[in-house]
């Protein structure tokens, strides 16, 4: 074989002299795959809970009767607006499992709103919005009445 070029001795002494960042180890890679996975299910499970909650509090609703609020805010110490959230979601759970399923991995904070919007104004959104870059601190996380203007 013929002598070696320049450029390939530089090279090999590069590769060999450089040390790699303390991020290039691949166990925080695997690491990251794992945490992002766990992520992904405690959103799921979180939806879930959210949904049995509201079941819960529906069923509590039917018994407590005119009491119900007073139940919510006494017994179960939980604010009525996560109540209302709560139960949305288990009415969206009833109505419309598979889009409740399908859009899961938005997190709470949106199915809680999606929850609220009327199903034609809900797919429409789906299909002109990219809901699931939204955080809710920003401007562009509109009110569910905000929501159902801009489906039209």
């Amino acid at each position: 074989m013929g002598r070696p070029v320049k450029a390939d001795l530089v090279l090999a002494r590069a590769r060999a002299s450089s040390v790699a960042g303390p991020l290039d180890d691949p166990r925080l890679a695997t690491l990251a795959g794992r945490f992002q996975e766990v992520q992904v299910q405690m959103v799921r499970l979180a939806v879930e809970a959210a949904a049995e909650c509201g079941q819960i509090l529906l069923e509590g609703r039917a018994v407590a009767k005119r009491h119900y609020q007073q139940w919510v805010r006494e017994v179960l110490q939980i604010d009525p607006g996560t109540a209302s959230n709560y139960v949305a979601v288990a009415h969206l759970a009833r109505d419309a499992p598979a889009f409740l399923e399908r859009h899961r991995e938005l997190g709470l904070a949106k199915i809680y709103k999606l929850a609220r919007v009327a199903p034609d104004a809900r797919n429409q959104l789906l299909k002109r919005h990219d809901i699931a870059g939204w955080t809710t601190g920003s401007s562009t996380m509109l009110s569910p009445r905000t929501w159902c203007a801009s489906a039209r």
